[in-house]
């Protein structure tokens, strides 16, 4: 394959700056020409193509061409061994893409890759893979967003970097901050459509991106004036199917002893258990409604299963402190 620069030799002029100049740049253009050599044979290894199936391909779509030359220029320009192999899975990944939609979208995902460095996905990574309880919103209609106390603590040693690089991951569209406009307004940072695209296309790319077919269930009490809803939301990743919600008997305590359940919920199997056959995707939220306060002081008992790419799951809580009960 050729080379898709030519470094040539050090400028003459470069030479008389100083004595210590033209080993430096000699020594910068020796470690470019190895990346450009070794580069191409990561690509190999991760699309698992031989040689000549990748100039196949190459020869069959110029796109694809296009992209390749890109990436391993800006290989050729990394230091870092972890963003030359994200380049590198861009690449693999366009060659095995049969969906010319997912070929249309290769060439923002690559000049996302280009304007981030290994620390940013990692932190993309937290900010769209959120645990139930975990954070300063936890249980409240923004739980599943991290704050900027919360992007510190997971920073740890690189704190300071925190506003650097959240400004970097909203200037390049994969984050949103979900709480302008409230009242009570603290930043609160999640993955935009095109966040989730991007995470979703780099699933499973080692060593530092994680798989996204979990779903995790948040649950919490809101109330609307006089109106109290259990609200259950899908923090995502993946979607839940199969929802089904155990309520203990202290909820029950209207004259009939029912519950005015939401619409997308089924007629309770027995007494305390709903379910629904309604697929909820991340950020999407089911609640139902009670038609009178509670009858009895907390926490209540709630009981939540259902289904995900790993299989069934289950989660206990008690409501509102949020404390997972033991069996």
């Amino acid at each position: 394959m050729n080379l898709p620069v030519q470094w040539g030799d050090v400028p003459a002029w470069i030479a008389l700056l100083s004595s210590w100049t033209k080993p430096f740049v000699e020594k910068v253009m020796a470690n470019r020409a190895e990346r450009i050599e070794s580069w191409p044979s990561l690509v190999e290894k991760l699309s698992g193509l031989n040689e000549g199936e990748v100039g196949s391909l190459i020869d069959q779509r110029p796109e694809v061409a296009e992209l390749i030359w890109e990436a391993w220029e800006a290989a050729a320009r990394s230091a870092s061994e972890d963003k030359r192999y994200l380049l590198a899975s861009v690449v693999a990944r366009g060659l095995r893409a049969m969906d010319d939609v997912v070929v249309d979208m290769l060439p923002f995902f690559l000049r996302t890759v280009e304007a981030l460095e290994p620390l940013h996905i990692r932190l993309l990574n937290r900010i769209g893979a959120p645990a139930p309880g975990i954070g300063s919103r936890a249980g409240t209609r923004l739980e599943g967003c991290v704050t900027t106390e919360d992007v510190s603590e997971a920073l740890q040693d690189n704190r300071d970097l925190t506003h650097p690089l959240l400004g970097a991951l909203v200037r390049e569209g994969l984050v949103i901050d979900r709480a302008v406009g409230t009242w009570d307004y603290a930043a609160a940072y999640d993955l935009t459509e095109y966040g989730d695209r991007f995470l979703d296309f780099l699933a499973g790319t080692e060593p530092w991106v994680m798989q996204r077919d979990a779903a995790e269930l948040a649950l919490r009490l809101q109330t609307d004036q006089l109106l109290t809803s259990l609200v259950i939301k899908n923090l995502g990743p993946a979607t839940a199917t199969d929802l089904e919600v155990v309520i203990e008997d202290c909820f029950r305590f209207s004259d009939s002893g029912e519950i005015l359940a939401a619409e997308s919920l089924s007629a309770p199997k027995d007494s305390n258990r709903y379910a629904s056959e309604s697929p909820l995707k991340r950020r999407e939220e089911i609640g139902f409604p009670f038609m009178r306060p509670l009858a009895k002081d907390p926490p209540y008992a709630i009981e939540v299963h259902w289904r995900d790419a790993r299989g069934r799951n289950r989660r206990k809580e008690s409501l509102p402190s949020g404390t997972p009960l033991s069996d």
